[in-house]
């Protein structure tokens, strides 16, 4: 169990880490969409965002890694209860 402060809101949850995937892919958007309005154009490149979850576990097991990019690997946060993004 973790000690997790969200919006001000102390909360008692189990998170876990999870690779990209399809089921997540709503939430893949909502991230996407955070980080372009922050400023963060590393996602805004990718439109396709079933295309940037095959480069992110591509990343992940070292595989068909372009030659100016390194060996990488994203995990997001999810609660066990709800299965909802924190980070």
């Amino acid at each position: 169990m973790y000690n997790i402060l969200i919006g001000g809101i102390n909360m008692e949850s189990q998170i876990m880490l999870i690779l990209p995937n399809e089921k997540y892919e709503e939430q893949i958007r909502e991230y996407k969409s955070e980080h372009v309005e922050a400023g963060d154009h590393g996602l805004s490149n990718e439109c396709d965002i079933k295309k940037w979850i095959k480069d992110a576990n591509n990343n992940h097991n070292n595989q068909d890694i372009p030659d100016n990019r390194v060996a990488s690997s994203v995990y997001f946060a999810v609660t066990k209860e709800n299965n909802k993004r924190l980070v």
